[in-house]
């Protein structure tokens, strides 16, 4: 099976964070909001409700400027019975309210347990969930795709 994975990028590849583009045009939330008792969602069935689709970051919490890696499992239902076998993945991190995306381009594998495995991820600008990063993990089955959207907020106010 073929796993792909894309991203919608801004900036440069010096690390330059502006992306090109004013980012004082934009609300970035109000940082002394506080958000303690804000809770990620980190499983959810797909738009359509082909897969259920699961990730798990590494390391906790999610840093600015900082690579990380993330597992991600595919199951046919919310049951978990067994990995999605023969499919398609690819993963898109996108800061929506900014317009751009990451500046890395990170590697995906899958280990011998049906996880994907995705390394060299990197968030160049902190999140909060009213500004959040969204994870977009799109699958591809036997002709059907489908995608499951996370919100995911860095441990830095923005």
């Amino acid at each position: 099976s073929a796993v792909f994975f894309s991203l919608a990028g801004c900036g440069d590849s010096t690390g330059n964070d502006s992306g090109g583009h004013d980012h004082g045009s934009h609300s970035h939330g109000n940082s002394n909001t506080d958000f303690s008792d804000y809770t990620e969602k980190r499983a959810t069935m797909t738009e359509n409700g082909a897969f259920f689709v699961e990730y798990e970051p590494t390391v906790e919490p999610i840093a600015v400027n900082e690579l990380f890696e993330i597992e991600v499992s595919v199951y046919e239902t919310d049951k978990k019975e067994a990995h999605v076998e023969k499919a398609d993945v690819s993963v898109k991190a996108k800061m929506p309210t900014h317009g751009h995306g990451m500046n890395t381009d990170p590697n995906v594998s899958k280990d011998s347990e049906g996880v994907f495995v995705i390394e060299g991820m990197k968030f160049h600008m902190p999140s909060n969930p009213k500004n959040p990063w969204t994870l977009e993990i799109e699958i591809t089955k036997d002709g059907t795709t489908d995608v499951a959207k996370f919100m995911v907020v860095t441990n830095e106010k923005s």
